[in-house]
């Protein structure tokens, strides 16, 4: 499921785009082959698989804000010693 990430997350932000910013032929996203395309669209198309990927996306969503809290919990690294 996290090698269809990715190439899901990219068709989705092509998807966001309105049309008219879309008007004129995309070059091909970086990294997303037809193949991949033809993937993520069948993920998009199945309801099963839909909703398994949202629910992948929710878990990044809401996993972010915890490791941000994390990382600002965390005390800095001390400096190294001068030699």
């Amino acid at each position: 499921m996290r090698r269809l990430s990715l190439p899901l997350l990219a068709c989705l932000a092509v998807l966001c785009v309105p049309a008219r910013a879309r008007a004129a032929p995309a070059p091909p996203v970086a990294g997303l082959d037809a193949a991949q395309a033809r993937q993520a669209l069948a993920v998009l198309r199945d309801p099963r698989q839909r909703a398994a990927l949202e629910a992948t996306l929710e878990a990044i969503l809401h996993a972010a804000p915890a490791k941000a809290a994390l990382a600002k919990a965390a005390p800095a690294p001390a400096p190294a010693p001068a030699p």
